[in-house]
């Protein structure tokens, strides 16, 4: 668990942890790696673990999640790996339920749960590539059976990433992404199951601007498109997906509020896009009309900045972003 600044929720989501972790204290161990506080974060994780033997925290100096998360990696002691955050919620008595599945199941490379869409666990061992491509399609929610696209609710066998020497790369954004797409690339056995686990709280600061955003987006995209690269065309909806909701952010969360606030022109800002549009290769992904309709990527707004850059209206989609965004209210430099 990376924590920074969590001092407002850090016991509550230990409480609910906790809860969750039930009378299985002595086989798990809950790592808490703070990245450099400023407040109290650190001391009220000391405290909560003087009563919880199973808690162990270290601090670091800031560095980001990917740091925190891969520092945890390098000292965690278990079978099984799992990432949480500071401020979520956990179902009660769930480790009962994970530790019968692993038994269960032979102890699976990965275990998903609170898929959405399945009424039954799904076992699937000596996974091939067809397999592994239909379980990226659950995580990058393309079709009917659905999952957390991020860290939440993933157990990983430990030696699976040890093996295959994976780690969460230092780039800003869809870092989780890419560490779950290496990690099934790399497993030879799955459960996918609709228990109840985890409840992820909404991340409000994804809404807003970052300064990261457009070059973590395409750092994002090189690396996805070369993880993939030997899958060919079995990966071409999520690579197409990919695109699809790069362009939404560098849009609605990078060029449209520095036009918005003045810090960019709507020319300026309207040529930069075009020339990474173009550059990128982006027109050959945007028509696939089997991932536009995926939930969170098919509302009028981004339909919109879809046609609109397909056209080559780049100055017309910035401009109707900035619009939409003040008739809605929003203010993306909070």
């Amino acid at each position: 668990m990376p924590t920074y600044n969590s001092e407002e929720y850090i016991i509550r989501t230990l409480k609910s942890f906790d809860e969750m972790v039930g009378n299985k204290r002595e086989q798990i161990e809950l790592l808490c790696i703070d990245d450099g506080s400023a407040d109290q974060t650190l001391n009220k994780i000391k405290e909560f673990a003087k009563n919880v033997g199973y808690v162990k925290y270290e601090s670091l100096s800031h560095g980001g999640v990917s740091t925190v998360r891969n520092h945890g990696l390098d000292i965690a002691q278990g079978e099984y790996v799992s990432f949480i955050d500071s401020d979520d919620f956990y179902q009660k008595d769930f480790l009962d339920l994970f530790f019968e599945q692993v038994e269960r199941y032979n102890h699976p490379d990965l275990l998903i749960e609170d898929v959405k869409g399945i009424n039954l666990d799904f076992y699937k061992n000596d996974l091939n590539e067809e397999n592994r491509i239909s379980i990226l399609n659950v995580i990058y929610r393309i079709g009917e059976i659905t999952a957390e696209t991020g860290v939440a609710s993933k157990f990983i066998r430990k030696d699976v990433i040890d093996r295959a020497n994976i780690s969460y790369l230092p780039i800003p954004v869809s870092e989780d992404v890419l560490f779950n797409v290496n990690v099934i690339n790399n497993i030879k056995s799955i459960v996918i199951s609709g228990e109840k686990y985890y409840l992820v709280q909404e991340s409000h600061t994804l809404a807003f601007y970052n300064r990261e955003n457009k070059d973590g987006q395409l750092r994002y995209l090189a690396e996805l498109s070369k993880i993939l690269n030997h899958y060919g065309d079995l990966a071409n909806d999520i690579i197409d997906l990919a695109y699809q909701k790069a362009l939404n952010i560098m849009i609605e969360k990078y060029y449209g509020p520095l036009c918005a606030s003045k810090k960019l022109s709507f020319g300026v800002a309207a040529n930069e896009l075009k020339k990474i549009v173009k550059r990128q290769a982006f027109y050959n992904h945007l028509n696939n009309q089997r991932v536009s309709i995926v939930s969170g990527n098919n509302g009028f707004r981004y339909k919109t900045f879809r046609f609109l850059i397909t056209k080559g209206l780049f100055k017309g989609c910035l401009l109707f972003d900035v619009i939409l965004d003040k008739i809605k209210g929003y203010d993306r430099f909070k």
